[in-house]
């Protein structure tokens, strides 16, 4: 055999056994741990890892992994806690999928995290616990199984999503998927960044949490249906809602949606809420344009001086069965109540609207379990609830429309002295309009109105008859 011919099967035979041992460093039944940069461009002549992936904090400086594509499993921090740590910077150059789940969290020295490639991570993506940390970039991800970023208070930027283009509903673009078999939420806790642009980009969730987030003055829900948004603002914060604009795009609809620490929700756009929590905010004027609302709960808000659910026609939309408003000292709960010269958010939010819309509480034919009210309530504020009663006894008869009916709990305290209960406590003890278990309007008490089913079969049989009785007479007629 020719001798080139002898070196060039050397040569492939060489080749080959680099291959396998190439392929051997690619997958571990145990973690591979990055302890220096050399570990990291080892672990950067793969594509694709099949295993765990592990940093050591007490790598010192930054590391850089440039080649890997993909982790088939966990990628972590290794020795979280570790005092001594001495690492500054994660970069992942390339790094786009990591099957399992990312945890990157209490290393004191960590500076910056990088995934500048990252697109679908199948777990959870937890970044916690990192004093120093000041830089992070994911402007790549767009399917995760849930994401949590805690106690970074110097992280003041943040690249999370695509920020390059306009808010778009293509399912490609940004993060649009929160795919986790059970938590799938976003929660973002004690962090300096002022701005979640691109965290909360039209998705699907459990849950969306956010508090102790000191520079985050405006925030903007453009999501599509979570089950509960928690909010805990730092007191000077306004919140912003998606609303479906066009055929084809997506409509904000939230289970719950809890706010605290809020200056002012802008009532420009119509979300679906079911149930509104409102808890010790600074808002004074408080907007809101909600549909298919069913429970109402406001409490312990010291400067709040008018609610009002705004959007008239959104009302009948409603499916109202709990109201509760207490101890809002400021509040005065009218039909029409005026607006104040300070009354300016909304007007500079959405000033058409403002100029044209009424801030006109109406009571709709809801079917409510409780009503529980202690606030300044003026007379005005019952008068539809009432109006829509006042030429009923009993129950409503067949073929009318009907109005409000509560049917567990009605309370309803007033600190106006001329608060008159007078039309409430005939709807009691009238018709069945307050079936309530629990009645109490000033402090009084009064017996429920009980229904005779015998009589009202019997009424209602003379209403029937009275309406065949022209039938009958033209039958007459014509015989």
């Amino acid at each position: 055999m020719a001798w080139w011919k002898r070196s060039a099967q050397l040569l492939a035979a060489i080749a080959f056994a680099s291959t396998l041992a190439a392929a051997d460093d690619c997958k571990s039944d145990s973690t591979f741990v990055i302890g220096s940069q050399d570990d990291a461009d080892k672990l950067g002549k793969c594509t694709e890892y099949t295993g765990d992936v592990g940093l050591s904090p007490s790598t010192s400086g930054n590391i850089t992994v440039s080649g890997l594509e993909k982790i088939t499993g966990k990628l972590l921090t290794e020795s979280a806690g570790d005092k001594s740590a001495s690492l500054v910077g994660i970069t992942f150059e390339k790094l786009a999928t990591v099957e399992g789940s990312v945890s990157v969290g209490s290393v004191d020295s960590l500076q910056f995290v990088s995934f500048p490639a990252l697109a679908t991570v199948g777990g959870a993506i937890e970044i916690s616990s990192l004093p120093e940390l000041n830089t992070l970039n994911l402007p790549s991800i767009n399917s995760i199984g849930s994401f949590k970023l805690e106690s970074a208070p110097k992280l003041l930027k943040m690249s999370v999503g695509d920020l390059k283009h306009a808010k778009t509903t293509d399912s490609k673009i940004g993060l649009k998927h929160i795919t986790g078999d059970s938590d799938r939420s976003i929660v973002v806790k004690n962090v300096g960044v002022d701005s979640l642009d691109g965290l909360l980009d039209l998705y699907n969730a459990t849950l969306v949490d956010l508090s102790e987030l000191p520079n985050l003055n405006r925030v903007i829900l453009s999501l599509w249906h979570i089950d509960e948004v928690r909010i805990r603002g730092n007191g000077n914060l306004t919140v912003y809602m998606w609303e479906k604009a066009t055929t084809g795009t997506v409509q904000l609809d939230i289970g719950k949606f809890d706010i605290g620490g809020v200056k002012h929700i802008s009532p420009c756009l119509t979300s679906d809420v079911k149930n509104f929590i409102v808890v010790n905010n600074t808002a004074e004027y408080l907007r809101f344009n909600f549909r298919g609302l069913q429970r109402l709960e406001v409490r312990e808000n010291p400067n709040l001086k008018t609610l009002i659910p705004w959007g008239g026609s959104s009302l009948t939309n409603w499916w109202f069965q709990n109201i509760t408003i207490k101890n809002n000292p400021e509040l005065l709960l009218a039909y029409d109540p005026p607006r104040s010269s300070n009354d300016n958010l909304t007007a500079n939010d959405c000033p058409y609207m403002f100029k044209t819309s009424e801030d006109k509480f109406r009571w709709l034919p809801w079917d409510m379990k409780t009503v529980d009210i202690d606030a300044n309530i003026d007379n005005t504020y019952f008068s539809t609830f009432v109006t829509a009663w006042q030429n009923q006894t009993g129950r409503y008869a067949e073929g009318y429309g009907r109005g409000p009916e509560v049917n567990e709990t009605f309370i309803v305290t007033s600190s106006n002295s001329t608060f008159d209960c007078s039309g409430l406590d005939r709807l009691r003890t009238k018709t069945t309009a307050i079936q309530a278990g629990t009645y109490s309007c000033q402090g009084q008490s009064q017996a429920a109105y009980v229904i005779d089913e015998t009589a009202g079969a019997g009424r209602m049989s003379m209403g029937v008859l009275a309406t065949l009785l022209p039938v009958f007479t033209a039958a007459c007629v014509l015989l």
